[in-house]
């Protein structure tokens, strides 16, 4: 391996590492791991020069702390298989991805990416000689595939055109043009500059996981689609798997999350796939990807994820040195010292991974809940939603779930970020009322009637009470909302769950810590865009231009898969949806759709992103509890000689992948060398040092 001199980036606390254009200077010569050049030796791996992109297409990884070496299978266990660090890993292939300053993005499987100054053209250039992770070239066909009637534009397999895919006034979908091999456009009527932001999710590959696709690997996915699969192999599909149509076939047999034969672009690749309780995943012997000296990447051999049966055993495997990181799927602050007490026996360090969404245990309330006609009434009420936030001890939430360290406060990102609404807005309805709280429940003729220390529904049948599910995580916050909002006489009944019914009218509250939502227009769920989240219908019928979902009073009733059959209360103005009768979340439809006019921060669109974020303060509608915890992503595990794992991972607002940089100290790992400890790194904490790393500190 080559052993030029680097100096790594410098690491601020709270300040992202940027991947930028890559880091130059480009190198000319390239190396290969040495698993790979014995497959070279024997004939049965190309050498690695003809794997890796045309030279001036390679993308050069700065690594966080040095230069890697070559060799190891790492470990993680965790109670959730194929969690957001799997897809990281393996699926992360798209054409761009958004770089750790949650504004800017880099280059990932196209080797560029822009927008003209009128917003209307986006101009994709692929990179030369790019290889899929079976060998197979990746050509402009496995794009033009995807942007064709074929895929994204196919009736059956998706039948209306995704939103993100339309133009912002007309609706038409935008027009995909091959310019030449490496070349192509995709073309607006009207300015959109918020495609990239919007599209970043559906950019890549996975038309059976997300509503669009960017690119598919023709060669291999071709099978499932009758149009280009041999008749007799088809149907035998169709009948093994019992399918009733084509698309059942695509999308129940072609999984990139769990087939072990689908080809990607990215640094690892799923090999041993489809078990209940493990995934491993492989390097990928034609990433594009190369550190400075031209060591082609991902520097470790493999990386396997065991589910454990439960998040107790995730955490004592991780404990007992089992998990080399980085992940922070099961841990969370209010257990921390029992971390820290175990950090020299397990030769782990415990970090933090900061977020800037500003709420790390939100109260998401769902507009369209109306299996229970009253308590849909009531969550539709904006005066109910305030006592809901008055009634919260907020300060109680910090101190005894997140150790104190965080800011109890409304749900608002953090200054830094551009669409931060004010300074007057963190505190907002955020302070603990609880005499206000009940003066608006009198108000509103919520009273105890039978003396039980819970309010009465007005219909006379019980108590006012409503049951949700919450994830693990958020237990501890949930037993303290029980304890607060029975102190207004509420009743809160709740289990551990995934609460999977939350965005359908079958349950009306959730947990959640959002940590993507920022940049209202690349994800949120404070507005109702998509098909999905709370307000899923009129995120449908705002969609699809009124094709389908929850349509206002008065407008042409149109199909709505999920709406309720009961009548919506309070009753909603002709114009508004029936479920939004303040008209405060179509207000917001508004603004998006406008927003989209303008570039990331040309001042049209901060001040629509800031309007996006006082409405759902001045409607109360997202409840905030506690932000900037760095209980979300979450804290997280890393083994002491596992190195170049970044401090300020997705520091201001989306997840980064660098997992192609991660290497063990000396090339050995801790699987293969059991009882393995750094040699050279003691364990340390993010109190400690922000860093994580005692080399550092």
């Amino acid at each position: 391996m080559a052993t030029a001199e680097y100096i790594p980036p410098v690491q601020e606390p709270g300040v992202p590492l940027l991947y930028g254009e890559g880091y130059s200077p480009r190198p000319t010569k390239f190396s290969e791991n040495p698993r790979f050049a014995a497959l070279v030796r024997e004939g049965s791996l190309p050498p690695v020069e003809q794997r890796l992109p045309h030279p001036e297409d390679v993308f050069v990884y700065a690594p966080v702390d040095e230069i890697g070496i070559y060799g190891g299978d790492a470990r993680l266990w965790g109670s959730r298989l194929y969690n957001n660090l799997m897809t990281g890993l393996a699926v992360g292939g798209t054409c761009t991805e958004w770089d750790n300053d949650g504004l800017s993005y880099y280059p990932a499987t196209c080797k560029s990416f822009s927008t003209s100054e009128d917003g209307r053209v986006y101009t994709v250039t692929l990179r030369r000689d790019l290889k899929w992770s079976d060998g197979a070239p990746f050509t402009m066909q496995d794009v033009e595939w995807a942007w064709s009637e074929d895929l994204n534009y196919n009736k059956e397999l998706f039948p209306v055109v995704p939103g993100v895919l339309q133009d912002p006034v007309t609706g038409d979908p935008v027009k995909f043009t091959k310019i030449d091999d490496h070349t192509l456009t995709l073309s607006f009527d009207n300015p959109n500059y918020t495609f990239i932001e919007a599209a970043r999710l559906a950019a890549g590959q996975g038309c059976t996981r997300m509503t669009s696709c960017f690119f598919e690997p023709f060669h291999f996915s071709k099978k499932f689609h009758p149009k280009y699969a041999d008749p007799a192999e088809f149907k035998k599909l169709m009948t093994e798997g019992g399918y009733e149509d084509w698309t059942q076939v695509w999308k129940g047999k072609y999984s990139i999350r769990y087939d072990a034969e689908v080809p990607v672009t990215h640094a690892y690749y799923l090999c041993d796939g489809g078990a209940d309780e493990q995934e491993r995943l492989c390097a990928n012997p034609y990433f594009h990807g190369v550190d400075p000296n031209g060591n082609q990447l991902p520097y470790l051999d493999t990386y396997t994820y065991n589910k454990a049966e439960n998040i107790s055993t995730s955490v004592f495997r991780s404990m007992n040195g089992e998990t080399d990181g980085p992940y922070a799927g099961d841990f969370v602050l209010a257990e921390v010292p029992l971390y820290f007490a175990h950090m020299d026996k397990g030769d782990y360090s415990v970090g933090r991974w900061t977020k800037t969404h500003g709420n790390d245990a939100g109260i998401q309330i769902n507009p369209e809940f109306n299996l229970d006609a009253e308590l849909g009434r009531w969550f539709r009420t904006k005066e109910f939603r305030e006592a809901l936030s008055l009634s919260l001890d907020r300060d109680q939430i910090n101190q005894l779930v997140y150790l104190g360290i965080g800011t109890p406060q409304a749900w608002v990102p953090h200054p830094a970020t551009p669409y931060y609404p004010g300074d007057q807005w963190p505190g907002y309805l955020a302070e603990r009322d609880i005499a206000r709280a009940n003066e608006i429940l009198d108000d509103l003729g919520l009273i105890d009637t039978d003396g039980d220390g819970f309010r009465n529904r007005l219909d006379g049948t019980g108590n006012l009470e409503f049951f949700s599910e919450f994830r693990a995580n958020f237990i501890p916050v949930a037993e303290l909302l029980q304890s607060q909002w029975a102190d207004m006489g509420f009743k809160l009944d709740f289990k551990e769950g995934r609460n999977r019914a939350f965005g359908t009218e079958e349950a009306p509250v959730r947990m959640r810590a959002m940590s993507l939502m920022t940049n209202p227009w690349y994800w949120t769920q404070f507005l109702p865009y998509r098909a999905s989240g709370p307000g899923r219908e009129m995120g449908r019928y705002f969609e699809t231009g009124g094709v389908e979902g929850m349509a206002p009073i008065g407008a042409a009733a149109v199909e709505c898969p999920s709406c309720s059959e009961n009548e919506f209360l309070p009753l909603a103005p002709k114009g508004r949806y029936p479920a939004d009768p303040d008209g405060f979340l179509m207000e917001m439809q508004g603004l998006y759709g406008d927003g989209k006019q303008y570039p990331m921060l040309h001042p049209g669109r901060v001040e629509n992103g800031k309007a996006i974020f006082r409405l759902n303060l001045e409607n109360a509608y997202h409840l905030g509890t506690v932000g900037f915890t760095g209980g979300a992503p979450g804290v997280f595990f890393k083994r002491n000689n596992l190195r170049n794992i970044s401090t300020t991972f997705g520091a201001h607002d989306y997840y980064s992948y660098e997992s192609p940089l991660w290497y063990f100290e000396d090339g050995i790992d801790n699987f293969n060398h059991p009882g393995r400890r750094s040699v050279r790194y003691a364990s340390t904490n993010f109190l400690e040092c922000p860093h994580i790393a005692s080399d550092k500190c």
